[in-house]
């Protein structure tokens, strides 16, 4: 956390990679020393917030699994503790557990998740994590496909690296 101070002057910059115009909204807000520690005394208040999905697509609710039909505004309970997140259907999204820096610990199982309604792709990419033998080719990827069509998910390993834990099973 950076402490900033009154009446001063500060440059940011965001750096992102959104390639869907209207599927980010950022705030930036300043919070008071007092309102930080008044943080443990906040309810899990529900508060509806409308959202634009970009058009051209469908949509599913992360928690839920609802599907929307893209270029509409759709209204979502926000709450502290689960904000709402909209998936782009045909997406495959890999699911680990929380890390705070890549080596903390082996990473034992991976759940990949497909969200099916449209056709979609994902590379997964894996090195040592530690140092630059990815330079010298020493990396492996698994590309996904999921074929909408016939529900079905492809996936094949490549590359010249052995993982810690080498051992995968797919469901």
């Amino acid at each position: 956390m950076v402490d900033l101070e009154a009446g001063k002057e500060y440059d940011f910059v965001l750096e992102t990679e959104n390639s869907t115009p209207g599927a980010l909204r950022c705030e930036l807000s300043g919070r008071h020393r007092k309102s930080l520690q008044k943080k443990k005394e906040l309810k899990k208040e529900s508060k509806p917030e409308k959202y634009i999905l970009p058009a051209n697509t469908e949509w599913l609710d992360f928690w839920s699994g609802n599907q929307f039909t893209g270029g509409q505004t759709v209204t979502s309970n926000a709450q502290i503790d689960r904000i709402p997140i909209f998936v782009k259907a045909g997406s495959i999204i890999p699911m680990g557990t929380f890390e705070q820096y890549a080596t903390e610990k082996a990473v034992d199982s991976l759940e990949v998740r497909v969200y099916p309604g449209a056709n979609g792709s994902f590379l997964l990419y894996e090195d040592e994590n530690d140092n630059y033998n990815y330079e010298k080719g020493i990396s492996a990827t698994i590309p996904f496909r999921w074929i909408e069509a016939k529900h079905q998910t492809y996936y094949r390993e490549t590359g010249w690296f052995i993982p810690r834990n080498a051992s995968k099973t797919c469901i």
